[in-house]
């Protein structure tokens, strides 16, 4: 393993960048990679009005912006002054947009316009947009077969849909030259960090199971296997999106190489942690695909990326943030 989340970054000019969704699960790991690169020279994170905490962290390169996307002039306030924009801000998750999915769409669709707007206006050209590669894909008919840019769209959810939309809206722009945008298809991402109290990330929950003993609801297939991405790969990508600009536009999947099954990533953390998780079955609530595994050829080769982190080096080093954070509470 290569850990090139912070110290092997290189931008061979200085930047300045704005973060929307900055105080989201990927937001906060991306702003703390950012603070600690020396190229980067300042940073405007917008923080949502409700999830204002940045993990206590202090560095004189941030500007610090709360608010609503969707509001003109915090969208223009946010990318003052920027070279890039990592658009993060999302509303809602894969499990809570069904209630109204048609108010998640609008409103993600909105406040991207606003921003989008927001960057013509000032100059910004380079849009960095992390949608999803877990949930945008029809299946392909042989399991273990990898799916590219190109494979079929299968939107089975309102999130899945939602970023879809925000897809069709960047490349629209795109074609009237206003942006430049990078659209990433990012795989199932997991790290520290995630909030628990929300039904979202397998492995964080998993992990937060044989730490507490608590029992853990399991609504799929354990079969079920998924593209779990490591969240320092993922902030990593973002970092090589920076460091070359003269990369194509377009759309790109990033993902780990490898699909686990729920039973093999039990197993996983059963092993690193010493600990049995005790599962609980449930009747199924969703429809989930029965395997996802994207190819990130394009990406790797147009950026010089490739993922550090196996699924067992992950899972160890969120163990150990577990176990760190449970000795200083003690």
């Amino acid at each position: 393993m290569t850990d090139n989340y912070v110290d092997s970054i290189t931008i061979e000019r200085t930047m300045k960048i704005a973060i929307t969704g900055a105080s989201g699960f990927i937001g906060k790991a991306t702003l703390n990679a950012l603070s600690s690169d020396p190229s980067v020279t300042e940073i405007s994170a917008l923080l949502s009005p409700r999830h204002q905490q940045t993990e206590n962290l202090d560095s004189p390169k941030l500007r610090l912006i709360s608010g609503n996307l969707s509001d003109r002039c915090v969208a223009t306030k946010v990318v003052s002054g920027c070279e890039a924009v990592i658009h993060l801000a999302n509303r809602g998750l894969p499990w809570e947009n069904e209630s109204d999915p048609e108010k998640v769409m609008e409103e993600n669709l909105d406040s991207t316009s606003e921003l989008v707007e927001a960057c013509y206006l000032g100059g910004v050209k380079r849009l960095l947009f992390i949608s999803t590669g877990g949930a945008m894909y029809r299946p392909l008919p042989n399991r273990g077969d990898r799916l590219d840019e190109e494979a079929a769209i299968e939107l089975r959810t309102a999130y899945a849909a939602s970023k879809r939309l925000v897809e069709i809206l960047l490349l629209r722009y795109a074609s009237m030259n206003a942006i430049q945008p990078t659209i990433l298809r990012v795989a199932s991402v997991y790290g520290e960090g995630r909030d628990l109290s929300r039904r979202s990330g397998f492995i964080p929950r998993l992990i937060h199971s044989a730490e507490t003993n608590n029992p853990l609801p399991i609504w799929v297939s354990l079969e079920t296997a998924k593209d779990f991405l490591y969240l320092k790969d993922c902030v990593a990508a973002f970092q090589s999106w920076l460091r070359h600009p003269e990369a194509p536009i377009g759309i790109y999947n990033v993902g780990s190489g490898r699909a686990h099954s729920l039973a093999e990533v039990i197993d996983v953390v059963e092993s690193v942690t010493g600990r049995r998780v005790n599962l609980q079955k449930e009747k199924s609530q969703v429809t989930d695909v029965p395997f996802t595994l994207l190819n990130y050829a394009k990406f790797a080769k147009a950026f010089r990326w490739q993922p550090s982190y196996t699924l067992s080096d992950g899972i160890r080093e969120m163990w150990h943030a577990t176990e760190q954070t449970s000795a200083i509470a003690a």
